[in-house]
Order: structure tokens, then C-alpha cells, then sequence
């Protein structure tokens, strides 16, 4: 079971800021989550802050010095699998909005 907290946090691993891994949780940006009915549970996907989370990305990674720097998520910008393929899931449609920030703040 994907476990992991609200909006977005960093963690750091291996001695001399070697590798920094930010976490997200990804699914308030999934679009087909929105209309469900337990999206707007306590914690759910309605009332969470997506831009604000967006913006606490952009901030660790923009203050990361790291020599590696990660994003970790549970939905992807870009697979092979089942995800993405043209006429199925959105996955990958959703998550584009990330693509430049990673690459922006050079992510590995």
C-alpha cells in the first residue's frame, strides 16, 4: 500500500550531500480522482493545496545542493508499462506539468 504523507518533503542520504530525494505525494494531481467520492475525505485529493504543493517541489529542489537529486512519486511522467498508452490511463498526461521542473533543477 502506497503510504506517504501530504505535499512534498526531502530527505537526504549519504554523507557530503550526496543524493537528496524529494517526495511527493501524487495523487491530488491526478484528474480522474477528482469526481470520487472519497476525494473529499479528510486528507482527500479536493482538499489538498496542488499548487501549493507544486510550489514546495520547487522549493527543495531549487534548495538542494546535492550532487543527486531525485523525485519520487507513486504516478509517472513517462512509462513503458501499462501506464501512458495512447486511448488509456492519464497517468502520464497528468504529471507532464513536472517535466520541466526536473529538468529545470536537474534532476537524475
Amino acid at each position: 500500500r502506497w503510504n506517504l504523507k501530504q505535499g512534498a518533503w526531502r530527505k537526504s542520504f549519504a554523507a557530503g550531500n550526496l543524493v537528496d530525494v524529494v517526495f511527493t505525494d501524487t495523487t491530488p494531481f491526478m484528474r480522474r480522482y477528482r469526481h470520487k467520492a472519497w476525494g473529499n475525505m479528510s486528507g482527500g485529493v479536493l482538499r489538498q493545496d496542488v499548487y501549493k504543493q507544486f510550489v514546495e517541489i520547487q522549493d527543495l529542489m531549487r534548495s538542494s545542493s546535492a550532487t543527486w537529486k531525485l523525485v519520487v512519486g507513486h504516478h509517472p511522467i513517462r512509462s513503458y508499462g501499462e501506464h501512458c498508452q495512447l486511448g488509456g490511463d492519464e497517468d502520464c498526461l497528468d504529471m507532464q506539468f513536472l517535466k520541466p521542473v526536473l529538468q529545470k533543477f536537474k534532476a537524475n
